[in-house]
C-alpha cells in the first residue's frame, strides 16, 4: 500500500456513498412503475427527475470504477481493509499508516 493509497480510497468510498445518496432520492422522488404506466404522458417535471437520476446512477457508476482502482491498491486483506475504508470514509478514525 502507498502513503497516498488510503486517502484517495477513502476520498473515492465517501464520492461513492454521496452519489449513491443522492441516486437513491432522486429514485424516491420518482412515481412507481405503475403510476407511470397509468398516465398518458410522463409530465415535465417527472422526466426531469427522471433524467436525473439516470445521470446520477451514470456518475455513481464511474464512482465505482475510482473507488475499485483505489481499493486495488490496499493490500491482500481485502475484508479487513474495506471495514477500515468504510469506517474511515463514513466519519470513524482512519487507521494508522
Amino acid at each position: 500500500m502507498t502513503d497516498t493509497a488510503m486517502p484517495e480510497a477513502i476520498k473515492a468510498q465517501q464520492q461513492y456513498d454521496a452519489l449513491d445518496v443522492e441516486v437513491q432520492r432522486l429514485a424516491d422522488l420518482l412515481p412507481s412503475s405503475t403510476e407511470l404506466i397509468e398516465m398518458d404522458e410522463i409530465p415535465e417535471k417527472v422526466q426531469k427527475v427522471r433524467d436525473q437520476y439516470e445521470a446520477a446512477r451514470a456518475k455513481r457508476l464511474d464512482a465505482l470504477d475510482v473507488l475499485l482502482a483505489a481499493k486495488s491498491k490496499l493490500g491482500d486483506a481485502p475484508l479487513k481493509t474495506e471495514a477500515a475504508l468504510r469506517k474511515a470514509a463514513r466519519g470513524g478514525e482512519p487507521p494508522a499508516a
